[in-house]
């Protein structure tokens, strides 16, 4: 079943097999998503201490070298530290963006969810006003 990219998508007239399979399918996004999503917190985490060994690494061969402030002008300006940067930024809006979009379909999941849960109380109303 295609994923709904809305929510007014899942309230258009799905009928319970039709819940039933969104709910399924979300499911399965959401657990996907999850696995994902801490698989790029993971490579975050693992480019930001990169980058942190990357300015010590600089740091220290300039040890001595000048003032602690102008050492520190130099070590941003590194090559290496430059490039431990970029990765570590490329690395940390990836997992901002994929933890977005799984705040997104989680949302999406609790929606027909909640959907599912008020259609069961319907049925339960309108099979009690008819005994």
């Amino acid at each position: 079943m295609q994923l709904p990219e809305t929510i007014s998508e899942i309230t258009n007239g799905l009928n319970p097999a039709q819940l039933d399979e969104l709910l399924a399918a979300l499911t399965d996004e959401v657990m996907r998503l999850s696995k994902v999503v801490a698989g790029y917190e993971v490579a975050a985490k693992l480019s930001a201490g990169n980058y942190k060994k990357a300015q010590a690494k600089a740091a220290l061969l300039l040890k001595g070298a000048a003032s602690p402030s102008i050492v520190k002008l130099i070590v941003e300006g590194n090559e290496d530290v430059i490039q431990a940067l970029n990765i570590w930024q490329g690395d940390e809006a990836l997992y901002l963006m994929g933890k977005a979009e799984l705040e997104g379909r989680t949302a999406q999941y609790q929606a027909v969810k909640k959907l599912i849960d008020l259609k069961v109380e319907e049925l339960r109303a309108f099979k009690a006003g008819h005994r």
